[in-house]
């Protein structure tokens, strides 16, 4: 997915202290989802694991103050942004 200049996600500190959270937090849990409260594919994706009687950490993004940067280090690292 391309886009305009405008549309894309200005260069991220991948070596600051919310990269580092992110890294930290995938290499400490075997399931990490970076999630939005109120979006339905992060809802159906925590059901799923719950269903599978799979345990995972959540991070709601919408709810922490670094939340936005949280979206831009992880759009870094995997082209998505939850």
């Amino acid at each position: 997915m391309g886009g305009s200049p405008s549309c894309q996600v200005a260069a991220v500190d991948m070596n600051g202290p919310v990269a580092e959270m992110v890294r930290e937090r995938i290499k400490e849990n075997c399931v990490v989802i970076f999630s939005k409260t109120y979006c339905p594919y992060c809802k159906m994706a925590k059901k799923a694991f719950n269903d599978l009687g799979i345990s995972y950490q959540v991070y709601e993004i919408d709810k922490e103050k670094d939340g936005a940067t949280v979206q831009d280090v992880l759009d870094t690292m995997t082209g998505q942004r939850t």
